[in-house]
């Protein structure tokens, strides 16, 4: 027996108690999503809901199209390429993107993917090639955003607080890197080596403190229970941390988004305030009184 709640619909299952959150899609369309717990089907609410008033509500069934399916219909819009330079990036596609990405689906294309990709071709290209390649790729995923397949570009720069944008500054300078230098080289030069780098440079500070056996991918854990401190929305910590949907940051991080659905509530209610003001207000100029 199915039974309604603020979390949507709740159900018996020979798995446990689910909660299937419907709604209807810009097209008329409805959509379901189940969840286990009743707090992620309530945050998924809010969500759907804040997206779908702000009008930047996403299918997320479009992401599944292939990466190769969507190159081809992209590469059929450049109509204003040089003949050269059609031949360039086509050539970029073949050798650099499409042997990495042309299996994947859209949405599998993510920022840990595309870093992981950036650090191989860095390895055997150099800089300005690999710079090229990425150039291509962004283009290609930012028309999949033009075109509502994808919420954001997985391409695009992440903003730094100025706090770290200031000590990388400082870092670089004091480095004398110039602008396709490695960031963080090796003490004798070159790619750092990650198992070298975790015995030489992440093991004995972590014994020294005591905080065995902490894993560097547990930084990852505090960066994200850091960022749901300081007021991030699921949506920002799922492209900050290169996650392909909302649902995985609200899978591994739900505990720690408490009262979201009262922010988007308090949210909602601010709007509806605003309008009423200026409703008030339009009213009372036609009346020729004071509002």
């Amino acid at each position: 027996m199915a039974s309604n709640s603020a979390g949507g619909e709740k159900r018996e299952t020979s798995r446990g108690v689910r909660y299937d959150v419907r709604y209807r899609a810009p097209s008329g369309a409805v959509r379901t999503r189940t969840f286990r717990r009743r707090k992620d089907a309530e945050t998924h609410t809010s969500l759907v809901e804040a997206d779908l008033l702000r009008g930047e509500w996403c299918d997320p069934r479009l992401g599944r199209v292939a990466f190769s399916e969507w190159t081809e219909r992209w590469r059929a819009t450049t109509v204003n390429l040089r003949p050269s330079t059609r031949a360039r990036d086509d050539s970029y596609l073949r050798s650099l993107v499409l042997p990495t990405f042309a299996e994947c689906t859209l949405a599998e294309i993510d920022r840990l993917a595309i870093r992981e990709w950036v650090a191989e071709l860095s390895v055997t290209h150099a800089p300005a090639t690999v710079v090229k390649a990425h150039q291509i790729l962004s283009k290609i995923m930012g028309a999949a955003v033009d075109d509502g397949m994808l919420p954001s570009n997985p391409c695009d720069r992440m903003p730094l607080p100025r706090s770290v944008s200031e000590v990388l500054t400082a870092h670089l300078r004091d480095l004398g890197a110039a602008a396709d230098e490695l960031v963080f080289p090796a003490p004798e030069g070159g790619p750092v080596h990650l198992s070298l780098w975790r015995r030489r440079f992440w093991a004995p500070p972590v014994r020294s403190a005591g905080l065995e056996p902490l894993r560097v991918h547990d930084m990852r854990h505090t960066a994200v229970a850091l960022w749901i401190a300081a007021g991030a929305s699921p949506n920002e910590i799922a492209s900050r941390a290169g996650h392909t949907s909302v649902a995985v940051v609200l899978d591994r991080y739900g505990h720690l988004l408490p009262g979201t659905e009262e922010r988007a509530n308090d949210a909602l209610e601010a709007l509806a305030r605003g309008l009423t003001d200026s409703a008030r207000a339009i009213h009372a100029r036609w009346n020729g009184t004071s509002a």
